[in-house]
């Protein structure tokens, strides 16, 4: 999230999920540009959910960074 934090401080919109609403909460609490959504990557609907939400709020997206994984094994199923 420090990452997240880092990008909107050189003006992105910058658009976090996370499995815990509270955390996306504190994230996003004091950074106007930046929005969350809950996901659970290791919910392969869940996913789907996050990005058909992503996709239909924010139109053009120029880059997404995905680093996720399942207890500790690397989450590369999903292809944005």
């Amino acid at each position: 999230m420090a990452f997240a934090k880092r990008l909107v401080t050189i003006g992105n919109q910058v658009i976090v999920g996370s499995r815990s609403k509270e955390k996306i909460s504190e994230v996003i609490k004091d950074n106007k540009i930046m929005s969350g959504y809950p996901v659970d990557v290791s919910d392969q609907d869940g996913v789907q959910r996050f990005y058909n939400q992503v996709i239909a709020e924010f139109k053009n997206i120029d880059i997404v960074i995905a680093p996720m994984s399942i207890n500790g094994t690397s989450f590369s199923k999903h292809s944005f």
